[in-house]
């Protein structure tokens, strides 16, 4: 918030919550009388239920009238800290979270005194030391910071947004939780922050820039659907997993309005038509956002599949910070060392410290007190570098639903409607590759002649040409937009969810995902 020059109505009541600042407020009575009392909350159960974005007042307000000869009763102001969306306050409340576990346990945090937690945050992006780090939003001070590196023959980060762009349910959530934990900084989302869906993330897995269209990395599912603004990006990570497994996890999410629920099996066996109808459109439209992105030659494209990123998450991340710090090209040149070079003592953290799905694997006092105060890894991190090996816990989810979801008839549909043969190249195929039995032989996917082209001279033209258009793709164009606004399988499935739930109140019955 420094670097933005203004701060949040609701993250400023929140810190004078949180420091005894309400004394200060109520020093002064005309500001006692007629500030206050306009951040007090109606008290209508309607209202009560409504969403709100700041702080709640409570027990506050003037003297109210009193009858003669009675003592006049004196209020007290307190500001309660409520839910907000603002992700700065957000990123602040994360990060005194992180500060605090790590003070109780381990004696490195005297290393900070005296600092802020963003201090401390801007150091351990130029100096890896603990994990979790202590987050940040990328700012010009960064850029500075990077150019004093680069003197030092390191290279980050390309300028401009690098997107990770998938369809639904496909690895996403995966990838930014670990490329957080490895650069330190916040990945935002073009999903809205207000959505139930975009709260969770917030909250439960630590992914606070939702709703922002920030360098250096911003989520995205468009074209499959239109995020909250349009902006400019200038390279993309287009992750793809399986049809098979991602709408099987898209109807879920549809059905649960949660990222970690999964209906029952009543629930597949009432709406069996409409989930085979939703299977048919979804597959068109899982193929069409593929060759959306796979075949672009205006920007620099790099495909990452979930699959390997499970198998294999040190090989891939490598890949991927190469790739979006210097714009495709994986080797050194020059002397320079490669991104992952660079990060490799916080890539291998990152790697200890993360279950099979990305976030933060439970860890016990004494696993916490080595890690914080020794950043080294262990001596056997989990998926390391070796693709030969079978005992990786994820791979027996991998390709489930294809026995458990699908009918014969309906795969042979799926598979018809891939005119690209894109299935074959991906190392999908059922049919005729046996997925999911040949993970260990997944095909290498390259993408077009041309494509790989518009990588190499990607930062020559961008440098030549003066256009800004010419060298970036304008996100968010509601004219591209694969689903058509009254599709019942996009966000028409709100509506369709609420029907049967009565307005969730009676949710679906669900079972815990594994």
């Amino acid at each position: 918030m420094d670097d933005f020059g203004l701060y949040i109505l609701s993250n400023i009541l929140s810190f004078l919550s949180e420091t005894e600042g309400c004394s200060f407020l109520i020093t002064n009575q005309k500001w006692t009388r007629q500030i206050l009392p306009l951040f007090r909350l109606r008290q209508s159960s309607q209202q009560q239920k409504q969403p709100f974005d700041g702080i709640r007042l409570v027990g506050g307000g003037p003297p109210q009238p009193q009858p003669p000869k009675k003592k006049k009763k004196f209020y007290r102001h307190k500001f309660v800290v409520a839910p907000v969306q603002d992700a700065a306050t957000r990123l602040d409340r994360l990060n005194t979270r992180r500060w605090k576990k790590r003070r109780l346990s381990s004696s490195t945090a005297n290393n900070y005194k005296n600092m802020t937690t963003r201090q401390v945050a801007f150091h351990e992006f130029q100096h890896p030391t603990a994990f979790p780090p202590l987050l940040q939003f990328y700012t010009e001070s960064h850029h500075h910071a990077q150019q004093r590196q680069q003197q030092k023959n390191a290279y980050y980060f390309q300028p401009g947004i690098t997107l990770l762009a998938s369809y639904p349910r496909s690895g996403n959530t995966l990838l930014r939780s670990l490329l957080e934990g490895v650069t330190g900084l916040v990945t935002a989302s073009d999903t809205r922050a207000d959505r139930t869906l975009s709260k969770a993330l917030a909250e439960t897995h630590d992914l606070v820039g939702e709703g922002l269209c920030l360098p250096p990395i911003t989520k995205t599912h468009w074209p499959e659907r239109k995020g909250c603004s349009k902006f400019r990006a200038h390279r993309a990570i287009l992750v793809v997993r399986n049809p098979f497994d991602a709408i099987d996890s898209y109807w879920n999410l549809n059905l649960t309005n949660t990222h970690t629920e999964k209906v029952t099996e009543e629930v597949y066996e009432r709406f069996a038509d409409f989930f085979q109808d939703l299977v048919r459109n979804e597959m068109v439209v899982w193929l069409e956002f593929l060759e959306f992105w796979a075949t672009r030659t205006d920007i620099p494209v790099m495909l990452v599949r979930y699959e390997d990123l499970i198998g294999n998450p040190r090989q891939e991340l490598e890949k991927i910070l190469n790739f979006y710090a210097q714009g495709g090209r994986s080797s050194t040149t020059n002397g320079t060392m490669s991104a992952a070079q660079v990060w490799k003592d916080r890539l291998d953290t990152v790697l200890a410290n993360h279950g099979s799905h990305g976030y933060q694997r439970k860890r016990s006092q004494d696993d916490e007190q080595s890690t914080t105060s020794n950043p080294s890894p262990p001596s056997e991190p989990i998926n390391e570098s070796n693709s030969n090996s079978n005992s990786a816990k994820p791979k027996s989810s991998i390709g489930r639903s294809i026995t458990t979801r699908y009918t014969p008839a309906l795969l042979q549909e799926m598979h018809k409607l891939d005119k690209g043969g894109w299935l074959i190249r991906l190392g999908y195929h059922v049919l005729e590759q046996g997925f999911p039995n040949n993970l260990q032989d997944l095909p290498i996917v390259l993408l077009s002649q041309e494509n790989s082209v518009a990588i190499e001279n990607n930062n020559n033209s961008s440098e030549q040409q003066g256009s800004e258009a010419a060298a970036t793709v304008l996100v968010n164009q509601p004219e591209v937009e694969l689903r058509a606004p009254t599709s019942p399988y996009g966000r028409k499935m709100r509506d369709w969810r609420r029907k049967y739930t009565k307005h969730d109140t009676e949710p679906f019955p669900t079972v815990a995902s594994r």
